[in-house]
């Protein structure tokens, strides 16, 4: 038995219980404060804390490794000593900022706020135009330029506490039904809708609009719908809430993946009117692009979000700790939940209506192909696929497949 501080008697967690708890609190990026009151919340339990520093060349190793992974040089010593945290619980603090002054400087210029971009040398226009294409460009055909190759990637995001609550790639598709999918999959992940979706124009809004007000209705029938509408359409230039973090995705994770994925046309290793190039270029990138994803996810959801003195809505928070304690910070959590068995319907409708599966939709290779990928990766030794190497096991396969 623990006898807590205020002399209660409880039972003591088990190690496991205890290091799950920590874990969180840990991923949540909690203070000293926040951890004992979240541990006394959720067990009971108080501890003290004793950490200790690691050794000097594993901090060293760890951090170069790091910084060498990010191609683009964007990311900066907090988001550095965030990702070492949270991937290896390795505590590296000032250590960062030192190891990264010696062995990469131009870094630190080049981030630098004030620095003077380098314009590029314009001339008279040579066509009609110019035209125009509203969308955020992510890693789309028309933003790769690498034949029918593209990626589409879409997420969801909680306005109140800012927590990225799904992020997802999949095969381009502006189609209704691929964003009907998307959010099925989206309730299905996390067991609940919100009073409002809010989304912007475009076509693959047609089912997600018409899932969205049939779920409210049915599993919250006392919400006026003219009150609190369940679905809100705006332009793009004002949904910022969601819009706005494509900027720092691109800041942190797109401007590096782009620029690996490039290195394939400009190293003239993919040929985009070759199918089977593409086919094999979706086999080894996508798992990695969705990594990437779940990483930015993980580390957007734990990291501390700015502080606004004016805003009404928690700022200088840690949008995971916001979704998980909202009470804390004077919130109520008004998430509607629905049982999988809905989803289910609702999917089953959806691929009667449209006389495609899901798996269709997001399919990016055929079945036959998977299998002579696996038999030709397998016949070169299993090579560890990373987005380092990615397009050196490409190069090893593809003489193969062919």
């Amino acid at each position: 038995m623990y006898r807590t501080s205020k002399g209660v008697e409880t039972k003591k967690p088990t190690d496991d219980v205890l290091k799950a708890h920590l874990l969180k609190y840990q991923e949540q990026a909690q203070s000293q404060e926040q951890k004992c009151r979240s541990l006394t919340d959720d067990l009971g339990y108080s501890i003290r804390k004793r950490r200790f520093k690691p050794a000097e060349e594993v901090v060293k190793q760890a951090i170069i490794t790091e910084v060498e992974g990010d191609l683009s040089r964007r990311n900066g010593p907090d988001y550095i000593q965030d990702n070492l945290r949270h991937k290896y619980n390795l505590h590296v603090g000032r250590d960062e900022q030192s190891y990264s002054s010696v062995y990469f400087p131009e870094d630190f210029v080049k981030r630098f706020p004030g620095r003077r971009l380098i314009r590029q040398n314009r001339t008279q226009l040579q066509s009609i135009g110019p035209y125009r294409w509203n969308g955020h460009e992510k890693l789309t055909a028309l933003a790769v330029k690498m034949g029918e190759l593209g990626i589409s990637i879409y997420g969801y995001k909680d306005r109140w506490s800012d927590n990225l609550l799904y992020l997802v790639c999949v095969p381009e598709s502006r189609s209704a039904a691929a964003g009907g999918h998307i959010f099925l999959d989206f309730v299905t992940e996390v067991g609940c809708i919100p009073i409002q979706l809010t989304t912007d124009k475009g076509p693959e809004i047609g089912f997600q609009h018409a899932f969205m007000a049939a779920l409210r209705e049915a599993y919250a029938p006392d919400l006026d719908a003219t009150v609190y509408p369940p679905h809100v359409i705006l332009k793009s230039t004002n949904d910022t809430p969601i819009e706005g973090i494509w900027r720092r995705f691109s800041q942190k994770v797109g401007a590096n993946l782009k620029e690996i994925i490039l290195r394939g046309k400009v190293e003239y290793i993919f040929d985009s009117t070759r199918h089977e190039h593409i086919l094999l270029f979706y086999w080894i990138f996508i798992p990695l692009v969705q990594d990437e994803l779940v990483n930015f996810q993980r580390w957007w959801n734990n990291h501390r979000v700015r502080t606004q003195e004016n805003k009404m809505m928690p700022s200088g928070h840690i949008p995971s700790f916001a979704l998980e304690y909202p009470s804390i910070l004077n919130g109520v959590d008004c998430r509607i939940e629905v049982p999988k068995e809905a989803i289910a319907r609702l999917r089953e409708f959806l691929e009667e209506e449209t006389n495609k599966s899901r798996e269709e939709f997001f399919r990016w290779y055929p079945d036959d192909f998977a299998k002579a990928a696996s038999s030709t990766w397998e016949a070169i030794g299993k090579p560890v696929i990373r987005l380092e190497t990615a397009w050196d096991v490409f190069s090893q396969m593809m003489p193969l497949i062919s």
